[in-house]
């Protein structure tokens, strides 16, 4: 009685692991994301000396956080260090104890920004929890500062009105000063 029993729990198993999809490592690689798609790069400068860097990451795959690369072109424009946020500390089976990114990562670096603008180039890497990693992703974004050679600030309503409208009048009140009216 005990023989038939375990011949039928047996047979049950197999007949369970038959309808059980099995994944293997081709199927999962022909799901994967593009990496452009799997880590979403973006960069804007935040202010005139301050790059913002932000990277959304797919559910399901992860960067790394010591894999990150900054350049600027051209020469003359300088990055300073990189602020990156800590990261969640993993053990990865090839790079050991390594910390990574999950959902998204905003990283800051000051730079001398010219008002010519300048090309911001990152190399970073990422996996997909699959298994599978992405070879160094190089993505690279033009940066403008829009402000005119020689200033700090960007241009007022008033400046930005006169660049528009040339040879128009402009009267701003002046503060403290009653009725009176400057003209631009």
């Amino acid at each position: 009685m005990k023989y038939r029993l375990a011949c039928f729990a047996l047979a049950a198993v197999l007949v369970a692991s038959w309808q059980t999809p099995v994944v293997s490592a081709a199927d999962a690689a022909d799901d994967l994301l593009d990496p452009e798609a799997a880590f979403r790069f973006t960069a804007r400068l935040a202010g005139p000396h301050l790059v913002e860097i932000r990277y959304l990451i797919a559910d399901g795959y992860y960067m790394y956080r010591d894999k990150f690369r900054f350049s600027a072109s051209p020469e003359t424009v300088t990055l300073g260090t990189p602020d990156l946020p800590p990261g969640q500390v993993k053990h990865d089976e090839f790079f050991g104890r390594v910390e990574t990114y999950r959902r998204d990562v905003l990283i800051r670096i000051p730079v001398s920004a010219t008002s010519k603008g300048f090309r911001l180039t990152v190399i970073s890497q990422g996996c997909a929890d699959v298994g599978v990693c992405y070879t160094p992703l190089t993505q690279s974004a033009r940066l403008m500062s829009g402000l005119p050679p020689g200033n700090e600030r960007p241009p007022g309503l008033l400046e930005r009105l006169r660049r528009l409208m040339p040879g128009a009048a402009w009267a701003v009140p002046v503060p403290d000063a009653g009725r009176d009216v400057q003209t631009y």
